[in-house]
């Protein structure tokens, strides 16, 4: 999963792939090697459209969640290990994304 996050996130922030070019990709990749329950879903999913607006239902999600604090040493620990410039960055992004909720932060600089 971790693997399909960060392959969605290198596309769509980096290379600036539509979602339905990222649907085709996976679709590819379901074909090959990479043949999984996983990665079909990611495809069915990317593939979904918003009734109302036509738009791809994955842009229309927000990017919140809460903490009930499972997990949270997972953060903490590299946290902790971070130099003062990573952490500095860190918090940029941080920032950057709280002052714009549920939107994409990729034109934030820091």
């Amino acid at each position: 999963m971790q693997l399909i996050a960060e392959a969605y996130d290198m596309m769509r922030g980096i290379l600036s792939v539509s979602v339905g070019e990222m649907a085709d990709v996976f679709d590819e990749w379901n074909r090959g090697d990479l043949e999984s329950f996983l990665i079909e879903i990611t495809t069915k999913i990317l593939r979904v459209k918003d009734p109302k607006t036509n738009r791809p239902l994955v842009d229309l999600v927000l990017v919140v969640a809460d903490q009930k604090g499972t997990g949270k040493w997972t953060s903490d620990t590299p946290l902790v290990r971070m130099n003062t410039a990573e952490r500095q960055s860190l918090r940029s992004h941080d920032s950057c994304h709280n002052a714009h909720p549920g939107k994409d932060i990729s034109a934030c600089h820091w």
